[in-house]
Parts: structure tokens; C-alpha cells; sequence
């Protein structure tokens, strides 16, 4: 069954006799039954559509400027739009990352090192009066050969210094204890009275049980960290170039871009290695940034059109900028990671 309409079926727009497609929405006037034929075809359309997007940004993002010159002259069909783009990238690298880190458990060594303490410790209870020479020898060997940080856990001081007026060393818990204890029993044995020392010392004391956890949580944390770095750095550009007269969103634009590519080859390295555990992806990664680095100076030269030096002293203070920005949005994370641990 086929039909014309004097509205249009999805957005209910007037429609003209001889109108095919609805002028608000792009969607075809003719209403056609929801037979398996016509839904298949649909999302194949549909799909075949997004995919060639994709590949044209995977295509030309690696094109200084070319994905940000399209856009603002109006040419925004022909690839996916750069933030959703940007955040495809944002997210598949954040998901690669994660996977590569799902088999880094810190706690395990931590509470490993409580056990070789406890190990150290009954050392010392064993009496050694009818002991061999042989025994007393083995036994000596391993209290020499127990690492100076593991015979000092339950003595020294699991953190060293001042945080929120709370003062650490005035309470003097040991690592030992702060691993092994209940925060009820914590308080009672160091006798932890005042409301915001409590609070602080439980929470860092958890951070000291979960390692793990509190990386994983900042990696998560990080995926918004980088969109308000980017807005930031947007901000900086705009400064930068502020008598070029170009729209926040052309700045915005550039530094997408470069946040894109470099996730992108960030995410290919991390794929890699997932599968084939690669030596040292530092240096691979080093270089990405690198190149990321030598792809953005490009951009803004080619695209502001000034020159080599200038262009490298506003690259500076990008540097500089971005040294400010990821140094607030850490402390950021790090006092929300801490608060909701």
C-alpha cells in the first residue's frame, strides 16, 4: 500500500501535492507497509550510509585541515560530524585502555608485601634454642634477605604528610595497620577523634587497599577530563589567534581534530597490543604524540596562514597551556576519585 499525504508522517510538516520529500525532515512522503523486505533494506541503506562516513573521516582526518575546512564551508554530509566523531575515538580508546589494564591488579602485590611481613614477623617469634645449625642458618638467611621496606611496615608511617590540616605523622600509623585493621579499629587504636581527620585518613586508607580500583576509576574519570580539556584549550587557541577573527568553533574544531588523531593512532596501538602484546608501546605511543604534535602545528600554520616562527612560539604557549590544563583537571579528578571512593 502506497500513498501521498498532505502531512508528513514524522514530523507532521504541510506537504504539497507533488512533494517526495519532506523539506523539515528528508523523510519520503510515499508510506510504505512494514514488511521484513522493506526494514532490511532500511537499515542496510542506513548502515551503509554511517559506514561510509566513517571511512571518509578515517580517510581524511589524517589530512591536516581537511575535515575542519569541509565543515565550515557546509560540507557536513560527507563525513561523520568531528565531535561525534571525536567521541567514537574518546570512547574506543577508553574501552581499549581499559582492556589493556583489566589484568594489572596492585593490590595483589600489596597484600602480598602484608604477607611477607607476617612471614618476617613469625621469624622473630620462633625459638631457636633447639633449633640446628642448619635451621638457625636458613632462618637468618631469610630475615637478611627480607627487603628493608617489608621489615619496616609495621613501623613506619603509611603516609608522610599534610593533607586538609590533617597531619599524618601526629597519628603515626603504620602501613601494617592500615591494611589489616577495621577503620573502627583504626580510630580506636590511634585514637583518630576529629570528624574531618577521620574522613580523610579513611578515605586515603582505602586508596592504600584499592590501588587498583583508584586507577580504574581515574582512567574512567579522564574520559570527561579530556572534553573540558578541550574546551579549554579551545579557549586558549581563540586568545592565541584572537585577531584572526575566526568563530570558537573553528578553534574548537582544530583542537577535536588533533585530540581525534591522536586517540585514533592511540587506539591502534592499544588494539595491537591487545593482541599481540607489543615490548615497550611507550615509545610507539611517544612517537603518536609526537606526530600528533608536528599534524596540529600544520593545521594552524596551513590554516591561519602565518609564519614558521610565529606559529611555533603560539605552539609553545599551546604546550604551556596544556601543561596548566591537564595539571587542573588532574587535581580535579583526583579530589572527586578520593571523594567517592
Amino acid at each position: 500500500m502506497e500513498s501521498n499525504n498532505q502531512k508528513c508522517l514524522n514530523c507532521s510538516t504541510e506537504l504539497d501535492q507533488n512533494t517526495k520529500f519532506c523539506p523539515n525532515c528528508g523523510q519520503s512522503v510515499k508510506f510504505k507497509n512494514l514488511s521484513i523486505r522493506f526494514v532490511l533494506s532500511t537499515f542496510v541503506e542506513t548502515f551503509l550510509n554511517f559506514d561510509s562516513k566513517l571511512v571518509h573521516s578515517f580517510k581524511d582526518i589524517l589530512i591536516p585541515n581537511a575535515i575542519t575546512k569541509s565543515f565550515i564551508a557546509g560540507k557536513r554530509s560527507y563525513y561523520l560530524h568531528p565531535f561525534r566523531f571525536y567521541f567514537f575515538c574518546l570512547i574506543a580508546g577508553f574501552t581499549l585502555l581499559a582492556l589493556n589494564t583489566r589484568h594489572l591488579n596492585i593490590n595483589v602485590k600489596q597484600a602480598d608485601m602484608v604477607g611477607k611481613y607476617e612471614q618476617y614477623a613469625m621469624m622473630d617469634t620462633l625459638h631457636l634454642s633447639n633449633k640446628s645449625s642448619c635451621e638457625k642458618a636458613v632462618l637468618d638467611s631469610l630475615r637478611e634477605h627480607t627487603p628493608n621496606r617489608i621489615k619496616k611496615l609495621a613501623v613506619d608511617t603509611f603516609i608522610d604528610f599534610k593533607v586538609m590540616g590533617t597531619e599524618f605523622k601526629d597519628y603515626g600509623i603504620s602501613t601494617y595497620d592500615a591494611f589489616k585493621l577495621s577503620e573502627k579499629e583504626l580510630d580506636e587504636k590511634y585514637k583518630i577523634t576529629k570528624r574531618l581527620d577521620r574522613l580523610i585518613i579513611h578515605q586515603f586508607v582505602r586508596m592504600q587497599k584499592d590501588q587498583g580500583g583508584v586507577l580504574k576509576s581515574g582512567i574512567a574519570n579522564m574520559l570527561w577530563g579530556i572534553l573540558l580539556l578541550t574546551v579549554f584549550m579551545a579557549l586558549v587557541l581563540s586568545v592565541l589567534y584572537i585577531r584572526h577573527g575566526s568563530y570558537f568553533v573553528e578553534h574548537l574544531l582544530h583542537i577535536s581534530n588533533f585530540h581525534t588523531l591522536g586517540l585514533l593512532l592511540i587506539s591502534i596501538l592499544l588494539l595491537i597490543n591487545l593482541i599481540f602484546d607489543i615490548p615497550d608501546p611507550e615509545i610507539y605511543a611517544n612517537f603518536i604524540i609526537l606526530g600528533s604534535i608536528v599534524y596540529l602545528f600544520t593545521c594552524l600554520k596551513r590554516y591561519y596562514n602565518q609564519g614558521f616562527w610565529v606559529t611555533l612560539i603560539k605552539m609553545g604557549v599551546l604546550g604551556f597551556g596544556y601543561i596548566f590544563g591537564i595539571a587542573i583537571i588532574l587535581v580535579i579528578i583526583g579530589i572527586f576519585t578520593f571523594l567517592i571512593l
